[in-house]
């Protein structure tokens, strides 16, 4: 294999290690970066900013934004804890999943259906979450989730033990005894073995940026109103300040830029983030040391590439690194990448070394396939976040793995057995495979992908009312392999640009664009007099007129409106549909052929 890595360091262990023979070093350029003169202010203690109906300090009387968190799936959860040196929770015969902060149950749904042998429950303290939650469930009669209106002091009796708690959006922003309360959750609640991912910022990359969250609140507090409205008059007041080039922001461009950035967020996901009374940056070490006394370990974090130590760090920081335990490498990595955010997982349960055969046996069920049909090698992958680091996989064992992934997913055991892997270690492989997983090479699924028929396919587009059809073959129908989807496609779609649909294969979400999504609406639900009668891009064609997205130039942005160039564009978009999208549909199992 040959990998080469511009920026390169490795941390030192216990962190999982690419060892020397992979790695080409490119020495590193001149430092581009300017030194940034950062002068904090020393933020003013603050009076809670009202807000009807709060709960100990957190914003309730505006509800969270919508959204799916991929990092939440299990099966995530389960490849990262493997990658770190943990026997990740079985789950063949099924499994308890608690989300904390489940919000309108983007994440909790989608996980649910993408998931029937899990068990899900969904904790939230707002009611208008978790009353949008319950009619969801009532509509796509999923049967394994429930969602309670509770704080964290207050779950049931009846839950059982959970191999999997996930939050998001929370730590970081309830108060000191409700993050009591999540560690007795933890203490309690976790299963032996089972696994939890908490989510919070992170103080050094929010240090030169207090000086405004303080500033944000305080404007918050000269307005009248609901936290909203405090909000937009905060938002409005500290750009004010900015643009009239305040010596803070003009002493601390960071500053600024955080500033104008503010801009491009939905002022309800601001509100969230500004001002709630309990809001707090942490260091990894610091949770670290708040789950301790719970019986949790840390085991890894996402995206998954932060788990392996050459992608991280740029070489001129070697000296700085962290010894020690992980988390203080952790904490130090986080000084020296600038990290503003992190999603940990912790484990309750004792590691075991990565190079333990366990690694074939206990995670064995995962599935692994190439993330793009066709891809090549070199493949090459930037991870700027982390300090422009550059990487590029050629060669073998890699090229192997990719001819054998173009064939089908596989699971770690059958790569480890095909006779094209014999010359490669184990160590070796699992090396090469999480790699190319945390570059975006390969994907982790829940299950192998399923078999697609590409002569059902074509019975799928058969339209006995094109000009010039004969053919005596009847139109296959496509199906939704869950109501959840079925629902998911028709509901408003507002200013959304992707649809998300469940897939068992994946274990979690995956998205389709809106306009894929009309052309799926209509194989799946449209009449069969339309059938007879109209050809099925008119078909599509007019059921995108009453949903009313409209269809743009890809280049240019400008809408298309001339009937013809209207007709022309559909058919391209049938036309990929048909080749890329529904077979992808259907090897992830979001959609089956009825026979």
């Amino acid at each position: 294999m040959l990998l080469r890595i511009v920026h390169r360091i490795p941390l030192p262990s216990p962190l999982p290690k690419l060892r020397g023979r992979f790695i080409k070093k490119i020495p590193p350029g001149p430092a581009s970066e300017k030194c940034r003169r950062v002068t904090p202010l020393a933020p003013k203690a603050m009076a809670p900013i009202a807000s009807s109906n709060a709960a100990e300090g957190y914003v309730t009387d505006v509800p969270y934004v919508p959204g799916f968190y991929p990092a939440l799936a299990p099966t995530l959860l389960r490849f990262v804890a493997s990658l770190n040196g943990f026997a990740p929770p079985e789950v063949s015969k099924g499994f308890h999943y608690l989300e904390i902060g489940c919000g309108f149950g983007d994440t909790l749904l989608t996980l649910a259906a993408a998931n029937p042998i899990g068990t899900f429950t969904g904790v939230d303290i707002n009611p208008v979450h978790t009353q949008a939650v319950e009619r969801r469930i009532r509509k796509t009669g999923l049967s394994n989730v429930r969602v309670l209106t509770s704080d964290c002091a207050h779950l049931p009796a009846d839950l059982p033990p959970q191999q999997f708690i996930a939050m998001h959006g929370v730590w970081s922003w309830v108060s000191p005894q409700v993050r009591e309360q999540i560690v007795d959750i933890a203490r309690e609640r976790l299963a032996p073995g089972g696994l939890l991912l908490v989510s919070y910022n992170v103080l050094t990359g929010w240090a030169p940026l207090l000086p405004v969250r303080s500033l944000v609140r305080e404007f918050a507090a000269e307005c009248e109103g609901d936290s909203l409205e405090k909000m937009r008059h905060a938002a409005q007041r500290i750009k004010a300040l900015r643009d009239t080039q305040g010596q803070y922001f003009v002493n601390n461009p960071v500053a600024a830029e955080f500033v104008d950035d503010m801009s491009k967020h939905d002022l309800t996901y601001l509100t969230h983030e500004f001002l709630g009374d309990h809001w707090k940056a942490f260091e990894c070490a610091e949770v670290a040391a708040l789950f301790r006394p719970a019986g949790l370990a840390f085991a890894g974090s996402f995206p998954v590439s932060l788990n392996l130590p050459d992608l991280c760090i740029a070489p001129r920081l070697n000296e700085f690194r962290a010894q020690g335990n992980r988390e203080a490498i952790e904490t130090r990595k986080d000084l020296l990448t600038n990290q503003s955010f992190r999603w940990d997982i912790y484990a309750k349960h004792r590691p075991e070394s990565k190079q333990s055969p366990d690694r074939f046996t206990a995670a064995d069920d995962l599935s692994f396939r190439l993330s793009q049909r066709n891809v090549t090698l070199p493949f090459q992958e930037s991870l700027n976040a982390m300090g422009a680091i550059t990487v590029t996989i050629d060669g073998p064992p890699h090229d192997t793995l990719v001819e054998m992934f173009r064939e089908r997913s596989w699971r770690l055991a059958e790569i480890a057995s095909d006779p094209r892997c014999a010359d490669v270690s184990k160590d070796d492989l699992i090396e090469a495979i999480d790699l190319a997983v945390s570059l975006g090479l390969f994907c982790v699924d829940a299950q192998p992908l399923q078999v697609i028929d590409p002569l059902e396919i074509d019975r799928v587009f058969l339209d006995p009312a094109a000009e010039g059809s004969q053919s005596l073959t009847r139109p296959a129908r496509l199906r939704f392999t869950n109501q959840f989807n079925a629902d998911q496609i028709v509901r408003p779609m507002g200013l959304k640009q992707l649809i998300l649909l469940a897939s068992p294969v994946r274990g979690s979400g995956d998205t389709i664009k809106i306009l894929h999504s009309i052309v799926l609406d209509e194989l799946v639900h449209g009449s069969e007099s339309d059938r007879e009668s109209l050809d099925f891009v008119t078909r599509v064609e007019r059921r995108i007129a009453a949903r009313g997205p409209g269809i743009v130039e890809r280049k240019t942005g400008r809408e298309i409106t001339e009937p013809a160039d209207r007709r022309t564009a559909v058919t391209a978009i049938c036309r990929e549909f048909q080749e890329l999208i529904l077979p992808d549909l259907l090897a992830l199992g979001i959609v089956a052929i009825d026979a």
